[in-house]
């Protein structure tokens, strides 16, 4: 602790100081700034330690946002090639199903059930359904229609709105044009 000390001799003057210029006794008062300064650095870090300011926080979730918006776009767009490939994958398997049903019965399916439950005129039948899931949905949930074009077996999905027509995810998907039978 630093203490005024009366009748104390200037050392640089060799003069005598008085009461009301008294000199300073130990650390000078550069010395005393210094320290003041450190500590008042040293309380600055040790908040800035503690946590992160707002300004950070804010940014922090912006750059969050934007990668969540970028994932968000990249995966719709996933989805709806996911699901294209779903309905190609069980056009396929039904067709498989009219296939091997015109094979064991000798005719065509008239109805999709007939591919699950097994009709009443049917000479011989497989021992299991010629599709499974009975009925088959496409991926928004609807039933795949089934038309025949002279002998060949026609399905459509009606898209995501499961009406006719459309466009993007409401497009119809018809088995002659995604695989070409």
């Amino acid at each position: 602790m630093s203490r005024y000390v009366e009748g104390a001799t200037n050392p640089r003057a060799g003069e005598r100081v008085s009461s009301t210029h008294a000199r300073l006794e130990g650390p000078s008062a550069r010395a005393r700034g210094e320290r003041t300064m450190q500590r008042t650095n040293e309380a600055a870090r040790a908040r800035r330690r503690g946590g992160f300011t707002l300004i950070e926080l804010m940014a922090v979730v912006a750059i969050l946002g934007l990668l969540a918006t970028v994932v968000a776009v990249n995966l719709g767009d996933r989805k709806v090639t996911a699901d294209r490939a779903r309905v190609q994958t069980d056009m396929s398997a039904i067709l498989q199903g009219i296939m091997a049903f015109r094979l064991d019965v000798g005719r065509r399916p008239r109805t999709f059930e007939e591919l699950w439950v097994r009709p009443a005129d049917a000479r011989r039948w497989g021992p299991n359904p010629y599709i499974e899931p009975s009925p088959p949905r496409d991926p928004w949930g609807n039933l795949y229609d089934l038309a025949y074009e002279g002998d060949r077996a026609v399905l459509t999905s009606y898209g995501a709105d499961g009406a006719p027509g459309g466009e993007g995810e409401d497009a119809d998907l018809v088995s002659l044009e995604l695989l070409g039978r």
